[in-house]
């Protein structure tokens, strides 16, 4: 073990430093200069108390045993660090021009990240905590599980790939068109949980959140700002559902979506999003045929859906308490839209779905409804022509509920017509015939001819 307190110590060019066992650097600074720096750790190493290292000039760094700071720093420019489990709680990464950082584990913890133009890889599970990380044209890659809590990032000009992940009340920016997070999945089926958006994780901005393989559950209080697209591999992608079904598992990849709201969708071939319609999200002031009514959605969308060709959109636990999915935006229904009704009990009219287009195009023959063979569906466009609504009826015609009103009214109308007619017919009976006046008619005196 090589230990090093207070100090400073500069591996300049055409210098090599292995240590067997493992470096431990307290308050110290370790300094690369030059493309033919090497340091090796074979066993663990620790920085702690302020410590530094730098990297510089194309160095290159290998902690096989794993490197784990506290309240210290890393600084590489030009650089590439190898590592087994990179650990670092209450410390400061920097990395910039064409630095390459690859560890078998990251977990970071109340530290604060900045890369540019950088490669980050781990090749097992990366983990962060109430941490702030910022990329900007850089590449970060997981091939395992990525797990955030309460942490903060910011992708600019910058992708994200992991496997696998679970957020929690963590913010991630994809500040321009040419960012994206993408969930990979690893080439699991469409029943296989692969992702997890919870509570409080927010997706934001120009960029994409892009699923590839696998189930996405997008759980009560998550947000997705971004524009989400579906959209499986190219293996995936030539294949096309033959039959229309509600088992999400025959799609790849699939979504779930219950009480939040989500950016602009698109759900490729093959690729399912499904709605669950017993969540509840927020409220909203409808215009449905000119009646006017306050509506909980389940799922609200910041921007189009565009269900593509051999996609699929789901609206399950549909009731007539069913809550409905707002769209801000137009649809577009190539593929297929299925509902799934789970109770019939209760009969009436239920809105399940409103989008904004000023030409309501009847997409009912794209809409598949399981659960229910007395139902029916219809599009109702709202009295201004800006919105559009899809009206699902349990056990009643798809007609507008109005109608039924109507005919009563018209029922109703008949009372006193009826009462009218009666009274008038008694008041003739009752009459004596004197004061009955007939209309005269006059009557020639000749008679006609023919007849004598």
């Amino acid at each position: 073990t090589w230990s090093m307190s207070s100090s400073t110590v500069t591996i300049g060019t055409g210098t090599a430093m292995s240590v067997s066992g493992g470096a431990q650097l307290d308050a110290s600074t370790m300094t690369l200069s030059s493309s033919t720096s090497t340091f090796t750790s074979v066993q663990a190493s620790t920085l702690t108390n302020g410590g530094t290292i730098q990297g510089r000039g194309g160095c290159n760094m290998q902690f096989t045993g794993g490197l784990q700071t506290n309240s210290s720093a890393l600084d590489l420019q030009e650089s590439t660090v190898g590592c087994g489990h990179l650990q670092m709680s209450a410390s400061t990464l920097n990395a910039s021009t064409n630095t390459t950082v690859t560890a078998s584990q990251v977990t970071f913890s109340q530290t604060t990240v900045q890369m540019t133009s950088t490669t980050l890889t781990s090749s097992g599970a990366m983990s962060d905590t109430g941490g702030s990380l910022t990329f900007t044209t850089s590449t970060i890659v997981v091939t395992s599980t990525f797990t955030s809590v309460s942490s903060s990032y910011s992708l600019t000009g910058s992708s994200m790939t992991v496997t696998q992940h679970t957020i929690t009340s963590t913010t991630i920016a994809l500040t321009d068109v040419a960012s994206q997070f993408l969930l990979d999945g690893g080439g699991a089926g469409g029943g296989t949980q692969v992702g997890s958006l919870g509570s409080g994780a927010v997706l934001s901005g120009l960029g994409f959140l892009r699923h590839r393989t696998g189930l996405l559950r997008l759980l009560a209080g998550s947000t997705i700002g971004c524009g989400l697209q579906l959209s499986p591999n190219a293996q995936i992608l030539r294949r096309t559902r033959a039959l229309q079904q509600t088992d999400l598992t025959t799609t790849n990849p699939a979504a779930t979506a219950c009480g939040n709201s989500i950016g602009a969708t698109t759900v490729a071939s093959g690729a399912s999003l499904s709605i669950d319609t017993s969540c509840s999200f927020g409220t909203e002031s409808w215009d449905v045929a000119g009646t006017t009514s306050t509506y909980t959605t389940s799922v609200a969308t910041t921007g189009a859906v565009d269900v593509q060709s051999g996609g699929l959109l789901v609206l399950n636990s549909v009731t007539t308490s069913a809550n409905p999915f707002s769209i801000t935006g137009t649809l577009t229904l190539s593929g297929s839209l299925e509902l799934l009704v789970t109770d019939t009990s209760t009969t009436g009219n239920i809105i399940l779905m409103k989008w904004d287009d000023t030409s309501c195009t009847d997409i009912t023959s794209s809409v598949t409804v399981y659960g229910c063979t007395s139902c029916t569906t219809s599009v109702v466009a709202s009295s201004t022509a800006t919105s559009c609504y899809l009206r699902l009826s349990i056990g009643m015609t798809s007609s507008d509920s109005n109608d039924a009103w109507w005919g009563l009214l018209a029922l109703l109308a008949l009372i006193p017509c009826a009462a009218g007619l009666a009274w008038y017919c008694c008041r003739i009976r009752t009459q004596d015939p004197e004061e009955i006046s007939y209309d005269e008619v006059e009557v020639a005196d000749g008679g006609y001819e023919g007849y004598e």
